[in-house]
């Protein structure tokens, strides 16, 4: 499904970068780039730790949530707060991936090309992003992007 829905994640990335241009010349500019699949390595790594979190402690909450009791076990309020609990857990950790997705989506080039991500300040002017020249990363693959954003950025960014 990722891989599917990855095109116009980057496409929509894009337009709200520039918002002078219409679905299709983003679109047209993504395939001449060959930027259309830009990101899909941190957004399946996303989808392989968010799984594998949510589904893979959802069995061992619910059964602590219960007191270990299995005649407890089928209480809705135990799948609720077990739900809630790992995807909540699942989303924390993946979420790093998706700030990692969004900065490679950012970038203009080739998927095998290393173009500058403009980072947007958080000041708005006449309804205008506006961008930050100064902070310009470039990202190799999903780990070196990783690296420069803690290096450049912080942990917390």
């Amino acid at each position: 499904a990722e891989v599917a829905t990855l095109p116009f994640d980057v496409i929509k990335v894009r337009m709200q970068l520039d918002r002078n241009l219409s679905f299709l010349q983003t679109f047209i500019a993504l395939v001449k780039e060959g930027s259309l699949f830009r990101g899909i390595q941190p957004a399946l790594l996303r989808q392989v730790f968010y799984g594998t979190i949510r589904y893979g402690l959802y069995p061992p909450v619910k059964l602590y949530l219960s007191g270990g009791h299995l005649d407890y076990d089928n209480l809705i309020v135990n799948h609720l707060l077990a739900g809630c609990f790992t995807g909540a857990m699942a989303a924390g950790i993946s979420s790093p991936t998706d700030l990692v997705r969004i900065r490679m989506q950012a970038c203009s080039g080739g998927h095998n090309q290393k173009q500058p991500y403009d980072s947007t300040m958080n000041d708005m002017e006449n309804g205008e992003i506006l961008v930050d020249t100064r902070r310009a990363f470039k990202y190799g693959n999903v780990f070196n992007a990783f690296y420069q954003i803690i290096k450049e950025e912080g942990i917390f960014s």
